[in-house]
């Protein structure tokens, strides 16, 4: 299997910018220092709220509702694992530089089981599926046409 974090460079169209994943795999033993890490719902609260946007610790802090030291704590486990990293800089308005954190990658996905497909194919249409697309293109169009009508008979 794959190293710990294992980034995938997913193709996207032409001039748009890759989406890294972080996978991790269950059988690894090295997973066990992220499962620690996680187990904490501050430190899942501050790893959501990094992916919603990036934000300093004192910003952290305010948002989960806890202290400072305790957000410096998770922070710390989180970069140990490699989830969230200094991202920039900011200045406070005493002129203090602070890191500003955010996660590392753009998901995180929880793989088990050998050669597990992260994201497998979506399963074929059942049959008759083209009749049913055809269906829903008729009622559209019809719907279109009825509107047309009532519009220019109140019109």
């Amino acid at each position: 299997m794959t190293p710990l974090t294992q980034l995938l460079l997913q193709s996207g169209e032409a001039g748009s910018q890759s989406s890294e994943t972080t996978v991790f795999d269950i059988d690894e033993e090295s997973v066990g220092p992220v499962f620690d890490a996680l187990s904490s719902e501050t430190a899942r609260s501050i790893l959501g709220l990094l992916y919603d946007e990036h934000l300093t610790a004192s910003e952290i802090a305010e948002e989960v509702d806890t202290s400072q030291q305790n957000v410096n704590h998770h922070l710390s486990q989180l970069e140990e694992c490699g989830l969230v990293e200094v991202v920039g800089t900011e200045y406070s308005d005493q002129g203090v530089e602070m890191d500003v954190y955010g996660p590392t990658n753009d998901r995180l996905v929880l793989q088990a089981g050998e050669e597990a497909d992260p994201w497998p194919e979506p399963p074929d249409p059942p049959e008759g599926g083209e009749s049913l697309a055809g269906a829903v293109a008729v009622g559209a169009l019809l719907g279109i046409v009825v509107d047309r009508l009532v519009r220019r008979i109140r019109g």
